[in-house]
């Protein structure tokens, strides 16, 4: 099933275009105990890959029903390209849902790290790359925003499932700025409440204003 649900990653890679599932289908592959909807693809260019998803048979969908919400439903302002699968499959199974393209620069996502995932891992980010882009998206989004309260949520539920990120060795693939609040996580710091993500985002920007 897994296979069948990255068929637009597949007609991706086919046209030279790396990707990387992202969202819930990210976080399940590590552990994280979550339904998947909707699935989330980064890319570099997202009207490229539209193009190349039209090009097969794909056609441009409307946000789904408030029913049906998915928190970037209250972010208009965050780039997306929504797709429906062709016509014809209609009626496949529950996998076959519609496919959101999403920028990988507005993530975070380093380019490489796009190749490296469709080359050699089945489309699914690395652990250390997922983990940096949602602390950074985290601390970068608006205060007590839906955006940012769905960072803490997935950040929270990430250390709390998946064992690696306890690791010492794992910090050296933290970004410097980061740091801070991945080692809160793991001494289990309520890193998901506003008021301390407000100060990791102070620390942080301390931090990068020493830098520069």
């Amino acid at each position: 099933m897994a296979f069948a649900r990255h068929q637009p990653c597949i007609i991706l890679q086919r046209a030279g275009i790396s990707c990387t599932v992202w969202f819930e289908d990210a976080l399940a592959h590590y552990g994280v105990p979550t339904d998947v909807f909707s699935l989330y693809v980064l890319v570099a260019d997202i009207d490229q890959a539209r193009q190349a998803l039209v090009h097969n048979g794909w056609t441009d969908a409307l946000e789904p029903p408030e029913t049906l919400t998915h928190f970037l439903l209250c972010h208009p302002e965050v780039q997306r390209r929504r797709l429906n699968p062709p016509a014809s499959d209609a009626a496949a199974p529950h996998w076959m849902v519609s496919t959101v393209l999403l920028p990988a620069d507005d993530w975070y996502f380093p380019a490489q790290e796009l190749a490296w995932s469709a080359s050699q891992n089945h489309f699914y980010p690395s652990l250390p790359p997922l983990t940096n882009s949602l602390i950074s998206k985290l601390l970068d989004a608006p205060h007590a925003s839906r955006l940012q309260s769905t960072m803490a949520l997935y950040l929270v539920y990430l250390y709390g499932h998946v064992k690696p990120l306890k690791d010492r060795e794992f910090t050296k693939n933290i970004m410097y700025e980061n740091r801070r609040f991945h080692s809160d996580a793991v001494a289990g710091l309520s890193v998901g409440t506003l008021p301390v993500i407000e100060e990791e985002r102070r620390f942080r920007d301390q931090l990068r204003s020493e830098k520069h």
